[in-house]
């Protein structure tokens, strides 16, 4: 008996299980997967490539709600603790301000802005939920300052001080495994995912250790996530292979466009978030 391939074999079987138990999700039930709704979903809403339509404003969402897409969209928080829907942590892209950041303005203040040019502000959250009404569902992606814990429990604790009461379908995600982990311990009954694209690039705020453990999902232990959302360049980290493939666990991959074969990313990815052009179910 060769004690050695033994040893070898039993090696690989205790890596192969903790990876598996650092990866394991929450699996949804079947009422779950019918909330989690359409498969394709308008990333920022329908807006337009010039932003004569800007992202993640009032507008934009409403043509993707007139077409029955789903819409996924951006949220952080004010000064004054309000979550708007925006994507960046500063205002120059989107309304030519230098050094300004959402978290340093109160929503007031956010007021005499407008998006990218147009007559467009930026909207409440509590103000989208308001004007969809339960017609489509919802995929919140929690955004803060990386590596922040505490900023990201108290962006998700005031998400869901504005979602409670929302009777549509809604799913939150974050790419801070603190925001997601806070759902599950305080609102288990949100489906809620996280996201393991984009951390290829070095950051000034997480380590390469951090980044590691953030695209290949080993935070899943912590949080228990139903799904997981990943730019669909970015499907080869160990994490996500194990949860596809061994666990079947829904992805959501960003940001499909025209030019890519829809039908082909639709093989992979059980929800496609889609910008510029209008994908056919």
């Amino acid at each position: 008996m060769d004690y050695g391939i033994i040893a070898f074999v039993l090696l690989v079987l205790i890596i192969i299980a903790v990876f598996v138990i650092l990866v394991k999700p929450k699996k949804m039930t079947e009422e779950q997967k019918k909330q989690f709704g359409e498969k394709f979903y308008a990333h920022r809403g329908l807006y337009k490539q010039e932003q004569t339509v800007p992202e993640n404003s009032a507008t934009a969402f409403k043509l993707a709600m007139r077409k029955g897409y789903g819409i996924e969209l951006d949220v952080r928080l004010t000064k004054d603790k309000q979550v708007v829907v925006f994507h960046d942590e500063g205002l120059k892209r989107a309304c030519k301000v230098e050094k300004t950041k959402v978290r340093k303005l109160t929503y007031e203040e956010l007021q005499s802005y407008e998006l990218f040019g147009t007559r467009e502000k930026i909207p409440l959250l509590s103000q989208v939920l308001e004007e969809t009404e339960g017609s489509v569902p919802l995929l919140i992606n929690m955004r803060c300052t990386a590596g922040e814990q505490a900023q990201a429990e108290e962006i998700a604790e005031k998400t869901y001080e504005v979602l409670k009461d929302y009777g549509g379908n809604c799913a939150v995600a974050s790419t801070e495994p603190a925001a997601v982990a806070w759902f599950k311990r305080n609102a288990p009954e949100i489906l809620r995912g996280m996201i393991s694209g984009g951390y290829r690039e070095k950051s000034k705020r997480l380590s390469g250790f951090q980044r590691f453990m953030r695209r290949n999902l080993f935070y899943n232990c912590k949080v228990s996530p139903h799904f997981i959302s990943c730019d669909i360049s970015e499907t080869d980290a160990v994490g996500l292979k194990l949860c596809k493939s061994i666990m079947k666990v829904p992805i959501v991959g960003w940001t499909a466009r025209e030019e890519f074969d829809t039908a082909k990313l639709r093989e992979y990815f059980d929800v496609l978030c889609f910008e510029f052009y209008e994908p056919k179910a």
